[in-house]
């Protein structure tokens, strides 16, 4: 899992046109990030975005507030890889838009085969877990795949829960660049 989040941070570099090496070069950014589309025009070389073909994935996650200054969010991703941010409680930004690419689309797809999400139970509230404790944030993530729809709830407080959840919840932030609109807790 922890392999598959080290990819969702190389392919920021991808998403945002920077390569993760100090020098920057079409080349090596088409090697790493995968090809485009490129066109010659005199002795410049023009390099075209190709669209990607949308992946069969939507993904809605919502983290609530706690008792103290948790993020509380609602984050939709769509299958082309439009992202939706709704801030609620403690975040820097009420509202942000982006576009991911479809390598961290078909990325974050794999994080979910690898966390087997399909497979984990419906909650992770209250019965099941080893220990509970109050006042911690709730996260909600609800997946829709080959016409397949899985939700779970974990609410943070339950321990016993499997880390490839709380690890997925991770990786989705990532893939969509909360930190941006969540922001430092002294800029909240």
């Amino acid at each position: 899992m922890r392999a598959l989040l080290v990819l969702l941070v190389a392919l920021g570099a991808c998403d945002s046109g920077k390569s993760s090496t100090a020098t920057t070069a079409a080349a090596a950014h088409e090697s790493a990030c995968g090809s485009a589309g490129s066109a010659s025009s005199g002795s410049a070389t023009v390099v075209q975005a190709t669209p990607e073909p949308a992946v069969d994935l939507v993904v809605h996650m919502e983290r609530t507030v706690c008792y103290g200054a948790c993020p509380a969010y609602k984050l939709d991703i769509a299958a082309d890889g439009s992202v939706t941010f709704l801030g609620e409680e403690y975040v820097a930004s009420k509202h942000g838009k982006r576009r991911i690419s479809g390598a961290r689309m078909r990325a974050l797809s794999e994080l979910i085969d690898a966390a087997r999400f399909y497979d984990l139970r419906d909650e992770y509230v209250g019965e099941g877990c080893t220990s509970v404790w109050t006042d911690s944030p709730t996260t909600k993530i609800r997946v829709v795949r080959a016409g397949k729809v899985k939700a779970i709830e974990r609410y943070l407080g339950c321990e016993g829960a499997p880390a490839g959840l709380d690890e997925l919840a991770s990786a989705i932030d990532l893939a969509a660049g909360t930190d941006e609109w969540i922001g430092q807790p002294k800029h909240r």
